[in-house]
């Protein structure tokens, strides 16, 4: 996972949760701390990736505690726990799930169809059956995805049925 697939996700994120700067109530005030999940398998909440996306929070001036929750999940590796991790972050409602793999995606889809999926990294979306299509991928999954030869990034507005934009 690199540096730049968890900026796009970061990007997706804020689209999924309409960040455009700490929440703030009708009146100006701080409003409710928003509550991210990552689900990961293959990476650590401490590891560069984990802490590049803090750093990416703390940039949009969010801080971890006082703007948003996040509510960070481990396989360590064992894909047999995926299943059980995901339904533990729906029960906690939080606002949106961060994925940093297909198999973890799939996980979050099973029991969510509302809250909106952010992929870190996937190679194939389609293929793997957690989208119809790039152009009208429909339910509540969005990405950034490095492909040969380019980027593709996929937003809410697109994971929730609209047309695709370059």
């Amino acid at each position: 996972m690199t540096r730049r697939a968890f900026t796009f996700a970061l990007s997706a994120l804020w689209v999924c949760l309409g960040f455009g700067g700490p929440p703030r109530s009708a009146q100006g005030q701080p409003a409710l701390r928003r509550r991210i999940g990552v689900l990961l398998v293959l990476l650590s909440p401490e590891g560069k990736e984990a802490q590049a996306f803090r750093r990416g929070l703390q940039d949009a001036g969010y801080i971890e505690g006082r703007d948003v929750v996040i509510e960070w999940r481990s396989a360590n590796g064992d894909y047999t726990r995926l299943p059980q991790l995901a339904v533990d972050l729906v029960e906690r409602k939080v606002d949106v799930i961060v994925v940093d793999t297909t198999q973890a995606t799939q996980a979050a889809q099973r029991d969510t169809s509302a809250i909106p999926i952010v992929m870190a990294i996937v190679a194939d979306p389609v293929g793997s059956g957690v989208v119809a299509s790039l152009s009208r991928p429909g339910g509540n999954v969005t990405w950034a995805v490095d492909h040969a030869g380019g980027t593709q990034r996929q937003t809410a507005a697109t994971a929730q049925g609209g047309d695709a934009k370059p």
